[in-house]
This record gives C-alpha cells, structure tokens and sequence, in this order.
C-alpha cells in the first residue's frame, strides 16, 4: 500500500511537470534570437529563456525582429512583470495591467494575441514594453503560430496554471473550515484540528500570489497584499509543527528554534519599504517554507504514518525539485505551489476521514449499547437520550400470554414473535419515533408531537395486524395510552397503570365483541 501511494505521487508529479513543460512548448515560428533588454536607459543583448533581479523597479523594453510568419496568433507563454504593452511595427495589438498602477499578476499565464495580418510586414519589429517592480523576464520564447494550433493546449495549460489553483483553494478552505469547526465539538484534539485547520488556511492564502488578475490595487496596497500573502505562507509553518506535534505527541527538538526563525522571517517581511527589498529577502527567507514541511515529513516517516505516505512523497519530491532548481538555476516550472497545497489539503483530508471513521465507529457502538439485540428495538438506555415533551404521546405495550406461547412453540417462536411485535409497530409509526424494548414483553412507544385520538387510531391498526400474523385467540397485546406529562416517571407510572387495567379487563372479560376470551 505504501509503495502505491508513492508510485501514485511519483506518477502525478511526473503528469503536472510534464504538462507545465509540454504544453507551453513553442511551436511554429519560434522567436528565440536576436533580443535586447532595455532597462533604465542600459540596452543589453540577450538569449531567451532570460530571468533577472533588477536593482530598483521601473520600466524594461523587450526588442526582437522577424519575418513574415504564416501564423495568426503570437503566444507569450510565461513574461515576468506587472504591466506589458506588445507592439508590431509600432502598433500596439496587446496590453495586460496598467502602466499608471503596474500591479497586475501575470507571470504565470500565457498570453495568446491575435496579429492583423494587415500589420506585418515582410521583415517585423516586435517590441514588449513592460513595467517591472521587482524582477523581469521571459521563461519561454514567444512564438507565431496558427490559432488553431495553440489555442487549445494554451487553454489547458492556463487551466492547471490558475485554475487548478483556483479549485485547490476551494478544496483547502473547506477543509480547514471543517477542521476548524471540528476543533469547536472535539475537546480532546481541539487544538490538533484549530492548528492544522489555520495552516490549511494561511497556505491557501500564499496560493493567491498564483493566481492570474489585472489589477491588485495600488502600488503601496499590492506591497502590503504581498507582504501579507508571504508571511502566511511562512507563518502557516507554525502552526503545521503545532497541529502535528498534537496529532503525534511528540514535541519537536528543533521547534522554538523553528518558531524563532519564522517569527524573524515574518517581520523581515513586513517591514520591507518596497519591491526589491522584499524580493531580496523572500530569495533567501524561502528556506522557512521547506523547513516546516521537510520536519513533519521526518516525523512521520520516522512513525510510519501510512495514511500520509501519499501527500508526503508529493511534497517531498516538490521540495527536492525546486532545492534544485534554485542551485542549478534552471528555468524550469514552478512547481512548489503546487506540493505546498497537495500537501496541506491531503494532510487535512487524511485527518478529517480518520476523525470521521472514528466518530463512525463510535456511533456504532452508541447504537449497539442503546440496542435491543433480539428484537431491532431501542433499549432502556436511549431513555437518557431522548428528549420527551407534552406534545408527546406514550403508548406502553405488553404481550398476553406469552409464556404460553413459549410453551406451546418453543422460546424461538416466542423470540420470533417478540421481533415481529417491533416490526408490525416499526410499520405504522414516524421515522422520529421511537419504539423502546423495556424488558421481557414489555415495549414502550414514544410518539413525538402526536395528539391521542392519533395514537388510539395508530395503537388499533398494530393490534389488528398483529393479532392477523398470529392468529391465535391466547395471544393479544394489552396497552396503555398517555399524554407526556411533566416527567418520565410520573408518565410512565401513570401509563403502566392504564395497561395493567386492561390486561386485567381482559382477564375477567366475558365479552366477545371487541376482547378476546382468554379463560382456559
């Protein structure tokens, strides 16, 4: 079972990179050579995949040339920037965000724009015009090619690049909220679930620096939304170790130090005065959103916790993909967005099925205590649960003769027909009542919000049937009906005299029209 979910986590890893790498692929007419960056007046050759850290924000041009294509459509599948402007010979076919508030989040979605054949010429200038706050760049080359041939897998690729996010952050606040609420009614793991319910949360959070939007604000509030969505992410880390520790019971050796350097990590966010700043410090903060998943997978290899074999190797494999991409700076997706969530919906999804297989297993036993085993009824012990008021109509049932008919039968008949008295009863009451097995013969029916003239008219079709599937003049039911009324003892004691006033009736009876003769 273990190797599986490994092979599985292994197998969706594989799928997710080949699609950010596959599907973005450039195809047609590749635009790959001769490109210069203009940044602050200093124009640079460059080769494409090409990614910076500039030392201040502003503007940065992108210029390259081309011939005629034969496609229609100009792709740009990942540009790192908050605002761009496309030109083709000086005509502008394309523009995302806004040059006067460059807070657009665009760098991962790919661009697709149609060209006016009308505009080019036998030899183009393509000219990128974009707004950089804190790095710049081009992953993949842009490329020209025909509609129809890019449009569909450009499709799906923005699908797993901001939809799948989307999706994913619906998944995990729902399940952080159920922990949360959880936690409320749990009082024994309440912190476990609070704990991990926030750090589902505050890694939801982080997933919004993912997500493709136009517009995030001014600048001073997108550097604030940022500063937020960071400290989230490292923050959530905290709480993962807490909730864990409360899950494992084990304390962490290295956990003040961990909460120490997060702490530190929150604050050097936050008073970051600008773009550059915090994009510096996040390149070498970035190391706290490995640690804290990196120690909880130690811990639960170290346990053995199959049921988190899977999110862990996804995470785990995440982790050690982009660890080598930063060394070996490869221009390669981003992938560990991606491991954060799979890992904090998988924990939290494993945690709510175990809770929810435990809280089954304890209302089987709550049933199997409250139980008639013989006859499918309740027993005496769901008195303490039900919640009986005077709008309620009691019905006490005892069986005439029944030692008789063991005796004449056999006990088996007797326990067949015991059963069959709680399943003639089971037929003409609501779901909401409740038919109670008291000891021996004797049943109780608790008919919730019903009137007595209902009850007789209800008590009257389970004396008939039943005294049909019998057929035998020995064997009746005797009952007695009542009103709840102010407590159960004084109802039942009252009931229990009714019954017994008519089995005595029966008993010295001559009459035949509406009573058995019971007289041997």
């Amino acid at each position: 079972m273990r190797v599986r979910k490994i092979l599985i986590a292994c197998l969706l890893f594989l799928i997710l990179f080949w699609s950010l790498s596959y599907l973005p692929r450039p195809t047609g007419y590749v635009l790959d050579k001769n490109w210069s960056l203009t940044i602050d007046n200093k124009t640079i050759e460059i080769e494409l995949p090409y990614y910076q850290f500039p030392k201040k924000s502003g503007l940065a041009e992108f210029k390259t040339s081309f011939n005629k294509p034969e496609g229609d459509t100009l792709v740009i599948p990942k540009i790192s920037c908050y605002a761009f402007k496309v030109y083709i010979n000086d005509f502008l076919i394309s523009q995302a965000g806004d040059f006067d508030s460059p807070t657009a989040n665009i760098w991962n979605y790919a661009q697709v724009i149609s060209i006016d054949d009308k505009i080019l010429k036998e030899k183009n200038d393509l000219r990128i015009e974009t707004y950089l706050l804190d790095d710049v760049g081009m992953h993949i080359p842009p490329f020209i090619d025909l509609k129809k041939n890019v449009i569909g897998r450009i499709s799906v690729f923005n699908f797993i690049n901001n939809d799948i996010h989307l999706i994913m952050l619906g998944i995990s606040i729902s399940i952080a909220f159920i922990m949360i609420t959880i936690s409320i009614f749990n009082k024994e793991h309440r912190i476990m679930y609070l704990c991990l319910g926030l750090s589902t949360i505050l890694v939801s959070l982080y997933s919004f620096d993912c997500l493709y939007r136009l517009y995030s604000g001014d600048i001073n509030t997108f550097l604030f939304i940022r500063k937020i969505l960071f400290s989230s992410c490292y923050g959530s880390g905290i709480f993962l170790i807490w909730g864990i520790e409360k899950y494992t019971n084990r304390t962490l050796k290295l956990r003040r130090l961990i909460f120490l350097s997060v702490v530190l990590a929150i604050i050097l966010v936050m008073t970051s005065e600008d773009f550059i700043t915090l994009r510096s410090r996040i390149n070498i903060l970035n190391v706290i959103t490995v640690i804290s998943p990196i120690y909880t997978i130690v811990l639960f290899f170290k346990h053995k916790m199959a049921p988190f074999i899977f999110p862990m190797s996804f995470v785990t494999l995440t982790l050690i993909y982009t660890v080598l991409s930063v060394i070996l700076k490869g221009n390669t997706p981003y992938m560990f967005p991606y491991g954060i969530i799979v890992y904090s919906v998988g924990l939290g999804f494993t945690i709510i099925l175990e809770f929810t297989n435990i809280y089954n297993e304890k209302i089987k036993i709550y049933e199997k205590s409250v139980t008639d085993q013989l006859t499918g009824a309740y027993n005496r012990n769901i008195l303490e649960d039900i919640h009986m008021n005077i709008d309620d109509t009691l019905i006490l049932i005892d069986v005439d003769n029944l030692k008789y008919y063991n005796d004449t039968y056999g006990h088996s008949h007797g326990d067949a027909l015991l059963s069959g008295v709680v399943t003639t009863i089971k037929n003409h009451i609501k779901e909401n009542d409740f038919i109670i097995r008291l000891g021996g013969d004797e049943f109780l029916i608790v008919l919730k919000n019903t009137e007595e003239a209902v009850a007789k008219k209800i008590i009257a079709s389970i004396r008939q049937e039943f005294k049909e599937k019998i057929q035998s003049k020995k064997v009746d039911i005797s009952f007695g009906i009542l009103r709840y009324q102010a407590d159960f003892e004084s109802s039942y004691s009252q009931v229990d005299k009714i019954m017994y006033k008519m089995k005595a009736d029966k008993k010295y009876s001559k009459a035949e029209d509406n009573l058995p003769d019971f007289n041997l």
